[in-house]
């Protein structure tokens, strides 16, 4: 299904990153990044159902994410997300007898996520490994089919590769997930592109895919029908990035993402904003 026009994605762990943070690049020997941010993201359907949901489903996240050269060439980041859930009124015929869920307020950590990055070469063309790791914490609303983060284990090792200038920068990168709990593992795959048309100001695009290989047996039960952090996710989903440094250390970051198709995801708008500090 694609639906370019407002369909947007609900991208769990992606926050506008000012250029040069992430990617295959490295922070520098005691040299770092972070940024405080929040997303919102509120859908009465699914990118791969036609159907509306029992009930309108708000998932927002306040996000702390973090990186740190421990050396020239390797850095540490780290990702603790916050969310807040909630399901609205329903959305079903009341004429027609139905059994739905009930409505429900859910708030706490997402799956936190920290990652080791070595940069092999970066001399002009930028390559990197990355092994990252996520935890299978979360809370849960069973009865309300709410869910603050995937019951997995996550092992993703990735390659990343990317060159810039002072105007300019480019990267990609490729990852395979190993997921526990009876997860499908995932093909994760990233490409941004950025551009700066004068001093401290940015402009990015970027592609995100995630390929769920199908081959897990969990069962969700109720969180199935809100969707929220469930097994057999897959997206093809674009986002726009801007980002302005008000001086070296501080700037702020916002973007949007939408998506070309996907399943199990949801299809809504999802706006990013975020503030950095840098030294």
């Amino acid at each position: 299904m694609t639906k370019i026009y407002s369909i947007a994605l609900c991208i769990f762990f992606i926050l506008s990153q000012v250029a040069y943070a992430g990617g295959p690049w490295a922070s520098g020997k005691g040299r770092g990044y972070s940024q405080l941010g929040i997303s919102l993201n509120t859908y009465d359907k699914l990118l791969s159902s036609s159907s509306r949901l029992d009930r309108t489903v708000t998932d927002n996240t306040l996000q702390l994410y973090a990186e740190y050269g421990l050396t020239d060439k390797w850095t540490l980041t780290g990702v603790l997300p916050y969310k807040f859930l909630s399901t609205g009124k329903s959305l079903l015929d009341p004429n027609t007898p139905q059994v739905t869920l009930p409505s429900g307020n859910l708030a706490g950590f997402g799956n936190i996520s920290l990652a080791a990055k070595y940069t092999f070469y970066q001399k002009g063309i930028h390559f990197a490994g990355q092994l990252l790791t996520e935890a299978p914490n979360y809370s849960i609303n069973n009865e309300a089919g709410l869910r603050t983060g995937y019951n997995s284990f996550v092992v993703c090792p990735s390659l990343l590769l990317g060159t810039g200038t002072k105007r300019f920068y480019g990267f990609a990168n490729l990852g395979y997930a190993l997921r526990s709990g009876g997860y499908s593992e995932e093909i994760r795959s990233d490409l941004e592109l950025g551009f700066s048309p004068f001093k401290r100001f940015w402009t990015a695009l970027a592609f995100n895919n995630k390929n769920s290989l199908k081959n897990g047996n969990v069962v969700e039960g109720n969180i199935a029908k809100t969707a929220l952090y469930i097994n057999n996710q897959s997206y093809n989903a674009w986002g726009v990035k801007l980002s302005y440094g008000f001086n070296e250390s501080f700037g702020l970051n916002v973007s949007v993402y939408g998506a070309f198709s996907g399943q199990n995801v949801a299809a809504a708008p999802t706006f990013n904003s975020s503030i950095y500090y840098k030294w």
